[in-house]
């Protein structure tokens, strides 16, 4: 069986087609089961839709969305404070104008701007360093989306990616200990490669 997922694996990795990975593996076991559904073939396809470069098509809608959640979520703090609040925040969580994600076995290569960080699928999470300190930052699939998350002294932020043919749609949850509300909103990122 682990030889199985391994050949799903490197297979997958090397380019070829689900078909190809289906035939090579009844050439292997003729007594072979098909794989389960949601198991390891489901993961692979995901990861494949994920895989590329991605540029930013934010809808007016979804800025707006943007917009009404850090305003939600600062609204709990003083009048003073809330219009800077509210600035740094949105310069935080703006979405970046390019993304790229590609796989290598277990492991994800994620670029989101300018930034970059390779992680172990389901592994331990890596220290990270930003603006806001440090943090740790882990991945997993969940599914077909991709969910990175990192976890500061302060708060945490779940970013999932999901795709759909040509369409990325990137969900960002954001809960920190001085707001109110968690800071929820969605992008849409087109294919560019």
């Amino acid at each position: 069986m682990r030889f199985k997922k391994l050949m799903w694996i490197l297979l997958a990795c090397a380019g070829l087609s689900m078909a190809a990975v289906a035939g090579a593996e009844a050439e292997v076991d003729t007594e072979a089961e098909a794989p389960a559904p949601g198991g390891l073939e489901t993961e692979i396809v995901s990861a494949q839709a994920l895989e590329g470069s991605w540029q930013l098509e934010e809808t007016e809608v979804e800025k707006e969305q943007r917009s009404q959640a850090i305003t939600q979520a600062t609204r709990s703090l003083s009048r003073a404070v809330q219009a800077r609040a509210r600035q740094r925040l949105n310069q935080r969580v703006a979405p970046r104008d390019e993304v790229t994600i590609d796989f290598e076995g277990e492991v994800v290569a994620l670029t989101v701007g300018r930034e970059a960080v390779e992680l172990e699928l389901g592994g331990e999470a890596v220290e990270v360093k930003g603006d806001g300190g440090k943090a740790l930052m882990s991945a997993q699939m969940d599914g077909p989306r991709l969910v990175i998350e990192v976890r500061g002294q302060r708060g945490q932020r779940t970013t999932t990616y999901a795709a759909t043919d040509d369409r990325l749609r990137v969900e960002m949850s954001m809960v920190t200990s001085r707001l109110s509300l968690p800071v929820e909103f969605s992008s849409s990122y087109a294919r560019s490669d």
